[in-house]
C-alpha cells in the first residue's frame, strides 16, 4: 500500500497575512499612511542663553553653560528644550565642545518634547508634501460588509407588504408605511405584524 501525500498549499489567509505585511506594496494601508505622513515641515529653531538656569544654578562651582532652546512650526511654539553643562577646571581646554554640546542638547529636548504636540496636531494643519494622495484600497485590505442580523427579515418584510396592502386603503399612508418598514428591525416587524393581526 502507498500513501500519496497532497502538496501543502497556503491557505487564503495566509497569503493575506503576507500581504498585509507587505508595507511597499502601494495599495497597503500601511504604506498610504505612511505616505500621508511623508513631506517636509518647515520648523524655526530659536536659541538663547538661559540666564534664569544660570541664576538658579549660581551655587555650582564652575561656569554654568546654559541654553533654551524654542522650537515653533508655522509661527507657533510647539516646544521648548532646555540644556546646562558645567565647565570646570577639567574642562576648560574644552570649552567650545562643551559649549557647542549644551546647544546641541537644548534642540534634541525641544524637539523630544514637540512630538506629543505634533502628534496631537490635526493633519490638516501641517503642511505637508504630499498631502493629496487618495485612499485606494486592494480588496483584501477593504472591509467586508457584516449583513445586520437585526434587520428585518425577508419573509417578515413580504408579510408585512401584504398586510398594509390589504388592509391600509389609503394611498399615501400606505406608500409611507411601506417606506418606513424597510428600515425596522426584527422586533419592531413583529410589533407591526401583531399590530395588523390584533
Amino acid at each position: 500500500m502507498t500513501t500519496i501525500y497532497k502538496t501543502r498549499n497556503d491557505h487564503f489567509y495566509q497569503s493575506l497575512k503576507r500581504n498585509a505585511l507587505n508595507t511597499q506594496d502601494e495599495m497597503n494601508p500601511i504604506h498610504q499612511e505612511i505616505m500621508r505622513q511623508s513631506g517636509v515641515l518647515n520648523f524655526v529653531v530659536e536659541i538663547r542663553e538661559d540666564k534664569e538656569t544660570v541664576k538658579d544654578l549660581k551655587h555650582i562651582n564652575g561656569g554654568v553653560v546654559a541654553f533654551i532652546c524654542f522650537l515653533k512650526l508655522s509661527g507657533e511654539l510647539i516646544g521648548v528644550g532646555r540644556s546646562v553643562s558645567v565647565i570646570d577646571d577639567k574642562t576648560t581646554k574644552y570649552f567650545q565642545k562643551n559649549v557647542t554640546y549644551s546647544k546641541n542638547a537644548s534642540i534634541i529636548d525641544a524637539v523630544v518634547k514637540s512630538v506629543k504636540i505634533l502628534d496631537s496636531l490635526h493633519s490638516e494643519t501641517i503642511p505637508q508634501q504630499n498631502s493629496g494622495i487618495k485612499l485606494k484600497l486592494d480588496k483584501e485590505y477593504q472591509v467586508k460588509e457584516v449583513e445586520n442580523s437585526d434587520a428585518i427579515t425577508d419573509k417578515q418584510l413580504s408579510y408585512l407588504m401584504t398586510l398594509i396592502k390589504t388592509n391600509i386603503k389609503e394611498n399615501n399612508k400606505r406608500e409611507q408605511m411601506e417606506k418606513q418598514i424597510k428600515g425596522y428591525s426584527r422586533d419592531q416587524a413583529s410589533d407591526a405584524i401583531k399590530e395588523f393581526v390584533k
